[in-house]
């Protein structure tokens, strides 16, 4: 305190603010997506040696489909997103051949649209020839699934043309019992 003749003038009164500390909850558009994607090969015969992660075998295949699978969506038109592969396991599929289960990550942010199981699936199937051919790999047309997501495949239905009636003809009904 300082006092010049008797005079002395307080100190004014500082207050800070508090410190508020908040936490942001991460934005669901910003977090990456992550998609199963679980298709079957029909010329890789499946053997007990791609289970294997050491085996020869397992490092070619595994090689080869993730190779072919970061290419196939590094090109797609959801490059911009596109972050890569991973192999997570061969298993026996039908008549000796393999089914490949893999995780594909899309980054997300508020730049892009954001990319869901359907366009990570169609733009798999738009780049395998309708699902037939991954890099040397034939596949099997119906074993494609993002997510369990599997598009239906289209069915035809029959055509039943009348015949045409004209003057003169006769009309009538036959029963059969």
């Amino acid at each position: 305190s300082l006092y010049v003749n008797g005079y002395h003038e307080s100190a004014p009164l500082v207050t800070e603010a508090p410190i508020v500390v908040v936490t942001l909850q991460p934005n669901e558009r910003t977090r990456p997506s992550h998609f199963n994607v679980t298709f079957t090969i029909d010329n890789l015969a499946f053997t007990p040696n791609l289970q294997n992660l050491n085996s020869p075998e397992y490092t070619t295949a595994s090689g080869n489909i993730i190779s072919s699978l970061n290419n196939l969506y590094q090109n797609s038109k959801i490059k911009e997103t596109f972050t890569n592969c991973e192999l997570v396991s061969f298993s026996p599929a039908n008549q000796g051949s393999s089914k490949v289960e893999t995780q594909c990550s899309f980054k997300n942010n508020l730049t892009t649209p954001e990319i869901d199981k359907v366009t990570a699936y169609n733009e798999f199937r738009d780049n395998t020839a309708k699902i037939s051919a991954l890099g040397p790999y034939a596949l099997n047309k119906n074993s494609l699934y993002v997510n369990g997501y599997q598009e239906l495949g289209t069915t035809t239905t029959p055509t039943i043309s009348l015949p045409l009636v004209r003057e003169g003809d006769l009309l009538f009904e036959l029963n059969f019992t």
